[in-house]
């Protein structure tokens, strides 16, 4: 007998896009955190780390993350470190900075908090001035989890480098079971879980 029942859906839109959508519903108390974790390059293999931009205004705090890449509980502000992508910022001006919990992870692997009081139309954007390409996400998740493709090179083939491209991962809380104060992952039978997610692309002109 199936206690948990998920469904996933990828519908593509007119303009050029896509809309994610995860649902679920179950028989028995259940722990679900669906995402979708695929890497992006807006730019090209050889410039990606130099020219991507990430931009939302609502990004406050990230989750601390130990060594081993799990949440320890502790939420950090983002105000004034390389964290901070409440306005446009380049992903290699942030990797060249001095900070612990980039050391620990080799690069950006962590949560950003969404401030989801301050709905906004947009929860994030990456853009390259290389391509003039431009992506615009729209989630209902509390938070993306943001990985700058540490580990590209040693675990797939030869062609890719490190941080040839990005995931950006609209999502839960990670370990959210286990820290009671996070947003809970816990879905009753008498819940429906649906987890909607945007992917708008343009050129800038």
């Amino acid at each position: 007998m199936k206690l948990l029942s998920l469904f996933f859906l990828r519908e593509f839109l007119p303009v050029i896009g896509a809309v994610v959508l995860f649902g679920a519903w179950t028989l028995q108390q259940s722990i679900i955190e669906a995402q979708d974790r695929r890497s992006r390059d807006l730019a090209n293999a050889v410039a990606v780390y130099q020219t991507y931009q990430s931009n939302n205004a609502i990004f406050n705090a990230i989750l601390e993350t130990s060594p081993d890449g799990i949440p320890t509980g502790q939420l950090l502000p983002v105000i004034d470190t390389c964290f901070d992508f409440r306005r446009a910022a380049t992903m290699g001006a942030g990797l060249a900075q001095q900070h612990p919990q980039l050391t620990a992870r080799g690069g950006y692997d962590h949560h950003w908090i969404l401030n989801k009081t301050r709905p906004a139309a947009v929860d994030a954007r990456l853009f390259s001035p290389t391509s003039g390409i431009q992506l615009h996400l729209s989630t209902n998740q509390a938070g993306v989890q943001f990985y700058s493709g540490n580990f590209l090179h040693s675990g797939t083939a030869a062609y890719f480098r490190d941080r040839a491209g990005l995931c950006i991962e609209p999502q839960g809380f990670p370990n959210a079971v286990n820290e009671p104060r996070f947003p809970s992952v816990i879905l009753h039978p008498s819940q429906a879980y649906l987890h909607t997610t945007s992917y708008m692309y343009s050129v800038a002109r």
